[in-house]
C-alpha cells in the first residue's frame, strides 16, 4: 500500500509540475512581455510616457497615469522632475505633440508648463481671438501644433475653429443643433497622439457617430463649410487625407476629390514618429512615394509585392492601419505581409522582411514588429542587431514603448 500511495503521490506531483511547466510555456509564448522585467534594459514609468521637447530643445518624458489621474515629468534617465494631479482621463482629455501638451479640464482648455509641471488655463480670447468666456467642448492637436477647437456657439449650436500653432484663425464651420460631428472619433481615442494626423494648418477632419463617414474642413476656402466623404479615414497631412473606401485606399484633397488610389495608401512618417513627410501607395507590385504636396518622388516595381487582404480593410492605426516610416536612408513600407525597405531617394528595393511591420526608428535603428516580439535592425541592410520579447505599443525616437498593465510602462532603449 505504501508503495502504491507513494506512486500516486509521485504521479500527482508530477502532474502538478507538468501543469506548471505548461502554464509557463504558454504564458511565455503568448505573453512574452510579462516576463520582460529587466529594469536595466529599459526605463520604467508609472503611466504612458511621451517624448516632448522643451523651448530650449532639450528632450524629456511626460508620463500620464490614468489610474492615479497623475502627470509626471521625467528626464531621459527616468529621474522625476515634477508631478501634477487631478487631470481626469488624460488618455481621452489630453493630447501631446513633440513640443506641446494640452488638456481639457472642468475649468477649460489648459496647457502644461513642461518646466514646472503646472497646468495653465489658456487665454482663449487673448491667444486665439475667440469671445471671452466661450466654452471649449472638445479639441484636437495636430503634429504641427495646429489646433481644432469645438466651441459653444449661439444660440444652441457649436463652431469648429481651426487655428495655427501661433493662434491665427485659419478657418471655421458652424455646426447646427443636433450635429454630432467632433474633432476625433472619441470612442476610439485611447492615447495622447491619436489626433496628431487629423489636423494640420491646411485643414482638419471631423467625425460623426457613423464610422463609415467623415468630413473635411479646408482652411483655404473660408465659409465653404465642410465636405462629407464616405469611407474610413486613415489620416491627414498638409492639404490631403487618406481614406479606405470599400477596400480601396484613396488619397483625396480637402474637397474629397480623389488624387491617387491603390490597394494600400497612407502617410509617410519621419524618424521622430510624429512628423508627416508625405504619402505612399501600393498598387499590385508598384510602390509610389509622394511629398506633402502630393508630387510624385518616385515609383518602382517590387517583384512579388502584394498587399494582404486584411490590410486592404485596414482602418485608422488603432484598428491596425500602418504608415510607412523613414529610418536612415530607407523608407519602410508595410504591405500587411512584409516590410519593404526602399531607398528613400530612388525607391530601389534594398531588403524585405516577411511577417513583420515597421513600427518606427530608435537611435538610427529600424523597429520591426512581429506577433510576439520586436527586432531592431540596421536600416541599411536589414541585419538584425537585437530581438526583444515584447509587444511594442509604440515607438519614439528614444525607445520602444511597452505597456505592462496596471499603469506601468517600459521604454526599451
Amino acid at each position: 500500500m505504501t508503495g502504491k500511495s507513494g506512486a500516486r503521490r509521485g504521479l500527482l506531483w508530477g502532474g502538478i509540475a507538468s501543469a506548471i511547466v505548461l502554464v509557463l510555456i504558454v504564458s511565455l509564448w503568448f505573453f512574452p512581455w510579462l516576463w520582460d522585467r529587466s529594469p536595466a534594459d529599459g526605463l520604467v514609468t508609472q503611466g504612458e510616457p511621451h517624448l516632448v521637447h522643451r523651448d530650449d530643445g532639450s528632450a524629456m518624458w511626460v508620463a500620464f497615469n490614468e489610474q492615479e489621474e497623475a502627470v509626471r515629468g521625467l528626464d531621459l534617465e527616468g529621474t522625476q522632475l515634477w508631478s501634477a494631479y487631478g487631470v481626469r482621463h488624460p488618455g481621452k482629455n489630453c493630447a501631446a505633440s513633440s513640443s506641446r501638451v494640452l488638456c481639457l479640464t472642468e475649468e477649460g482648455l489648459t496647457r502644461l508648463d513642461l518646466g514646472s509641471g503646472s497646468f495653465r488655463l489658456v487665454d482663449i480670447a487673448g491667444e486665439y481671438g475667440l469671445p471671452a468666456g466661450v466654452q471649449v467642448r472638445d479639441f484636437a492637436l495636430g503634429a504641427d501644433n495646429s489646433l481644432l477647437l469645438l466651441v459653444a456657439a449661439q444660440p444652441f449650436g457649436e463652431e469648429a475653429v481651426l487655428l495655427s500653432a501661433d493662434g491665427e484663425r485659419l478657418g471655421s464651420v458652424e455646426l447646427k443643433l443636433g450635429d454630432r460631428r467632433r474633432p476625433h472619433p472619441a470612442q476610439y481615442v485611447t492615447h495622447l497622439t491619436s489626433t496628431l494626423h487629423y489636423v494640420s494648418s491646411r485643414g482638419a477632419l471631423l467625425f460623426g457617430p457613423d464610422e463609415e463617414h467623415f468630413s473635411l474642413l479646408d482652411a483655404a476656402t473660408p465659409g465653404a463649410g465642410v465636405t462629407d466623404v464616405a469611407g474610413r479615414v486613415v489620416g491627414l497631412a498638409g492639404g490631403y487625407a487618406v481614406a479606405n473606401v470599400s477596400g480601396e485606399h484613396q488619397i483625396v484633397n480637402l474637397h474629397g476629390e480623389v488624387q491617387a488610389a491603390g490597394d494600400a495608401a497612407g502617410l509617410l512618417i519621419g524618424e521622430d514618429g510624429i512628423e508627416p513627410r508625405g504619402f505612399f501607395r501600393v498598387e499590385g507590385e508598384r510602390v509610389e512615394a509622394f511629398d506633402l504636396e502630393l508630387k510624385s518622388l518616385w515609383a518602382t516595381q517590387v517583384p512579388g509585392a502584394k498587399v494582404a487582404e486584411q490590410e486592404k480593410e485596414a482602418q485608422p492605426e488603432f484598428f491596425g492601419y500602418r504608415p510607412a516610416r523613414h529610418c536612415g536612408n530607407m523608407l519602410l513600407v508595410p504591405t500587411g505581409g512584409e516590410t519593404l525597405a526602399l531607398e528613400s531617394d530612388t525607391g530601389r528595393l534594398a531588403w524585405r522582411s516577411a511577417g513583420r511591420q515597421p513600427k518606427g526608428c530608435v537611435a538610427g535603428k529600424a523597429v520591426l514588429a512581429g506577433e510576439r516580439d520586436a527586432q531592431l535592425v540596421d536600416p541599411a541592410n536589414g541585419g538584425v542587431e537585437r530581438t526583444l520579447s515584447v509587444q511594442a505599443e509604440s515607438v519614439s525616437e528614444r525607445g520602444i514603448l511597452v505597456n505592462r498593465g496596471e499603469g506601468e510602462w517600459v521604454v526599451h532603449r
